[in-house]
């Protein structure tokens, strides 16, 4: 199983059904990958950044996992305004993007965003608009990266998460061997008891507090009066 046939056999387990992503080199294998699935939906944009609004509004109405995908480079850069939408609006999203092949970092290869030798760096561009960006290094982590990410995704506030997958890792031969089952396992978020007291008083107190306010009113326009 190569890596993008085993992200999408996982996504699928947790219940994405639909994706959303540009066209490019670097994503071909996740596209071929999606076109064999028989429970996810691809949808191919003409611009990235819609797919990551795309995928804002499928986790928005679906309460599912939004996924979006891009090639490595500029196309990847493109996922960010979606991204920082689902950050601050709290959507649980999924981006996938390609990345250069790790043995060119820092030779200023065709769409290198390592950071080094003034070459972008997607890793820190990508940890400022989601929750957490990873580095897939070892085909072996697949499931371990994917598993973490869509849990970051859920749990606590929901957000985006992001996942680079270098060129080298999709390469003919490159397999996933011990390709396992994702487990979700997001507690649910409890609200405070004592924050729960605290409003509960402020809110009760509220009605109260506005009729004495009436009432003073009440009380000076009547003094008023008296005195003309």
């Amino acid at each position: 199983m190569r890596v993008y046939e085993a992200i999408v056999k996982g996504l699928e387990g947790v219940g994405v059904r639909a994706a959303f992503g540009g066209a490019g080199e670097n994503a071909a294998g996740l596209m071929l990958a999606l076109k064999h699935s028989r429970q996810i939906r691809p949808v191919i944009t003409r611009h990235e950044q819609a797919a990551s609004f795309m995928a804002c509004g499928y986790a928005m109405y679906t309460n599912r996992l939004g996924f979006c995908f891009a090639t490595a480079g500029p196309g990847a850069f493109n996922l960010f305004s979606g991204l920082a939408v689902a950050m601050s609006d709290s959507y649980p999203v999924l981006a996938v993007s390609g990345y250069a092949t790790m043995k060119w970092r820092g030779w200023g290869s065709l769409n290198e965003t390592s950071g080094l030798n003034r070459t972008p760096d997607s890793q820190a561009m990508f940890a400022a608009t989601t929750k957490k960006s990873f580095l897939l290094t070892d085909i072996a982590d697949t499931c371990d990266v994917l598993e973490e990410a869509v849990n970051i995704a859920f749990e606590g506030r929901p957000g985006p998460v992001h996942i680079h997958v270098p060129e080298d890792l999709t390469h003919r031969g490159v397999e996933v061997t011990n390709f396992r089952a994702l487990r979700l396992d997001v507690a649910p978020v409890l609200p405070d008891p004592a924050q729960v007291e605290k409003i509960a008083a402020i809110l009760g107190g509220r009605p109260r507090a506005a009729e004495a306010d009436r009432h003073a009113r009440r009380l000076r326009c009547g003094a008023q009066r008296g005195g003309t």
